[in-house]
């Protein structure tokens, strides 16, 4: 799937523009959904590299979103379900 694809689906599910999520702005939704994406990415056998240069990352930034992004998982359900759907939906 592509980088685009899951930006798009990530948007809208998190109510936010694509520039929110690939941008440099530190809200919790917009790092909430730029996690998201690196997990989903990850997740489709994307690697780090080729995440972080999707989303405008350092590849060690990516490492650390894709762990958060499970962590924030695991704490919180509704975010797992978020997920679930970007994962899902966006195939």
């Amino acid at each position: 799937m592509s980088a685009e694809t899951i930006l798009h689906h990530a948007a809208a599910l998190f109510a936010l523009p694509i520039d929110a999520i690939t941008g440099d702005g530190r809200s919790r939704q917009a790092v909430a959904a730029r996690q998201a994406v690196a997990y989903a990415l990850r997740r489709d056998d994307w690697t780090m590299v080729a995440i972080g240069a999707a989303l405008g990352r350092d590849h060690t930034t990516i490492c650390y979103a894709v762990r958060a992004a499970e962590r924030r998982a695991v704490a919180s359900p509704a975010y797992a379900l978020d997920l679930c759907e970007l994962i899902g939906g966006a195939r």
